[in-house]
């Protein structure tokens, strides 16, 4: 018996002394979207700033589309879905983040390349899996037909998101 209560003590003395510890704060991380364009290349330096004034680390992404189709064999039930990626898209998307980390100056930062159906679902998925505290984004600023078209990137991201979003404007 007298050796069930030493172990109890030393188990007792283990937790006292990880109570006493402060949990360590856990780091802002900024989720910053880019397409590999100029324009929205344009929201790096003011979320370096943010990311310096809170003691942030920035995560630089870059969606590549993935395209899906059916597989339909005539019947009633398709054979199943095809996934294609472009490879060269996904090299030169490594290519143009890498050409980026200079304008980051001090600011902690990690690239990474996702593969999504659409830009904007990507988006919202990957800041949701890897604890995003926020999105950061340039909007291209896509008016009239061309935004019917192809819609806009940041709206989806806006409207899907329960991350905070920070979207910088064309005219930023």
């Amino acid at each position: 018996m007298a050796r069930a209560t030493d172990e109890n003590d030393d188990d007792d003395d283990a937790l006292a002394r990880l109570a006493m510890v402060e949990p360590t704060p856990k780091r802002v991380h900024v989720l910053l979207t880019t397409d590999g364009s100029a324009e929205s290349l344009r929201a790096i330096e003011p979320a370096c700033d943010i990311a310096r004034r809170l003691g942030a680390r920035i995560t630089l992404l870059r969606i590549v589309p993935e395209l899906s189709a059916m597989a339909d064999t005539g019947f009633a039930q398709p054979i199943g879905v095809l996934h294609h990626t472009n490879e060269a898209e996904i090299a030169a998307a490594r290519t143009e983040l890498v050409q980026a980390l200079p304008r980051f100056g001090n600011v902690e930062v990690e690239m990474d390349i996702d593969l999504a159906p659409s830009a904007a679902g990507g988006i919202v998925h990957y800041a949701t899996e890897h604890g995003a505290d926020l999105i950061a984004m340039a909007s291209l600023g896509r008016t009239g037909l061309r935004r019917l078209l192809m819609g806009s990137t940041a709206e989806g991201v806006l409207r899907q998101s329960k991350v905070p979003v920070l979207i910088f404007p064309s005219s930023w």
